[in-house]
């Protein structure tokens, strides 16, 4: 929290390119310190608390209230940019992270092991034994792709905006209504885990991310966002049952790692499909 309250305030008083690089990197840091370690710490709690059995309920409730909160927050930070300044949104983003930093200095963290050796070498030897096992691979490389489509959709859908002349303070709306999408489709995450299993929701949701591909591919228009409300269905549904899925396959000492690793792979194969893309738009116009 600290350092993305760092990145908001150094973006809201950048003045170069040089300075928005600095807040990137402080971005990054917040995400770094971040990536894995909240869905370890709910499936944590929830196993000292022994109540397992509504680990993938409790994850679903932590999508739908976090994609929630960023709808919000993108009319109201749409609205400070087109009634004050773009730098203003930038700066009045730092004040919930200051919040959230106050919050999580008063938590109390699940107790560790203490027999559990937390050496680099010994946290290196549980990822390559751990990224050896079939299921724990696969249905992440799945998840990965998946994720990655409906990342790189949200990247195509802002430039959609923009070279349609949609107004400032829309963009605020429009994304919303892509959070909300998350949102209110991770509900549906656990009945449907329950009622078809991990394997075939995925697939489903394979089919449903191609056709919602196809649909923006014919329809280039800023309307498209509505194909890109049901692609966003796919990140939804998929997250909260993948990661439950993977927190019940991973022992406790190696559970923040390598979901840590999980979203590095995600971030990394969505960054060579995002050049890949970016590429390709330049080249067709």
């Amino acid at each position: 929290a600290a350092f993305r309250a760092a990145a908001h305030l150094t973006y809201g008083l950048a003045r170069s390119f040089s300075h928005c690089v600095v807040a990137e990197l402080l971005q990054a840091l917040g995400w770094a310190c971040w990536s894995g370690t909240d869905t370890s710490c709910l499936y944590e709690s929830a196993a000292e608390l022994k109540i397992l059995e509504s680990a993938l309920g409790r994850e679903a409730y932590s999508t739908f209230f976090a994609q929630g909160s960023e709808a919000l927050a993108a009319v109201v930070g749409g609205l400070i940019a087109s009634q004050v300044s773009v730098r203003a949104a930038m700066l009045a983003t730092v004040i919930p992270f200051v919040v959230t930093f106050v919050v999580c200095a008063l938590l109390t963290e699940p107790r560790p092991r203490e027999d559990v050796d937390t050496g680099w070498s010994a946290q290196l030897r549980r990822v390559r034994q751990t990224m050896g096992r079939a299921e724990v691979v696969e249905p992440m490389t799945v998840s990965v792709f998946l994720s990655s489509s409906t990342y790189v959709g949200v990247w195509i859908h802002q430039m959609l905006y923009e070279r349609n002349g949609l107004p400032l303070a829309y963009f605020g709306v429009a994304w919303a209504l892509l959070n909300l999408s998350v949102a209110v489709s991770s509900l549906a995450s656990p009945r449907l885990y329950q009622t078809f299993g991990l394997y075939l929701v995925q697939a489903g949701l394979g089919l449903w991310s191609v056709m919602c591909w196809v649909a923006m591919g014919l329809w280039v228009s800023p309307w498209a966002v509505a194909a890109g409300v049901l692609l966003n269905f796919v990140r939804g549904i998929n997250s909260p049952m993948f990661v439950t899925h993977l927190n019940h396959l991973l022992a406790s000492e190696c559970r923040a790692t390598i979901l840590s690793v999980y979203s590095l792979v995600n971030r990394m194969v969505f960054c060579g499909v995002a050049l890949i893309v970016g590429w390709v738009a330049n080249r067709q116009g």
